[in-house]
């Protein structure tokens, strides 16, 4: 497949990267939502000069959709409890905010809460070196129409690792 970028400007001087992997991008956009709404269609929403969270499948195990052991599958499930309660539910729109919303999350060095020096083996690698990160734990207060959650997300560099659901309503 063919990848473009392309710059969507509304008419409110916001400036969005949008990309898209089917190789078709949207012009002509002139109010910030609608500009959001085609880059999430597209596939991928950054801020220009701001970096994009790599949130592997976290989204799916937010919203209750976990695999594994029954731990996992539990916590996964009251995480998607949690934000229904606030009013963000799984489906495009919820999906579309939850991004939105832990990349700035990522974007704003002001929520950093602690930086942790960490390690692993990785056993998939030829030797199993040591691999040596940060994890930087940020957080964050996420508002949804019925009240709010404080969430505390765990990131290495701009791939988000772990995500906890912290009380509100």
């Amino acid at each position: 497949k063919v990848e473009k970028t392309a710059k969507v400007t509304s008419k409110l001087e916001k400036t969005t990267e949008v990309t898209s992997k089917a190789g078709k991008i949207t012009k002509g956009v002139s109010k910030v939502d609608e500009a959001t709404k085609v880059a999430s269609k597209a596939g991928k929403i950054t801020e220009v000069g701001s970096k994009s969270a790599d949130l592997g499948n976290k989204l799916d195990y937010i919203f209750g959709k976990g695999t594994g052991n029954k731990h996992n599958i539990q916590r996964s499930q009251s995480m998607q409890i949690e934000l229904e309660k606030i009013g963000i539910y799984d489906d495009l729109s919820g999906r579309d905010y939850l991004t939105q919303h832990l990349n700035k999350v990522l974007n704003d060095s002001s929520n950093i809460s602690s930086l942790e020096d960490r390690s692993y083996v990785a056993k998939e690698i030829a030797g199993n070196p040591t691999i040596e990160y940060t994890a930087t734990t940020r957080e964050s207060l996420l508002m949804g129409p019925y009240g709010g959650v404080k969430l505390k997300t765990i990131w290495d560099g701009d791939r988000l690792l772990t995500i906890i659901i912290e009380g509100g309503h």
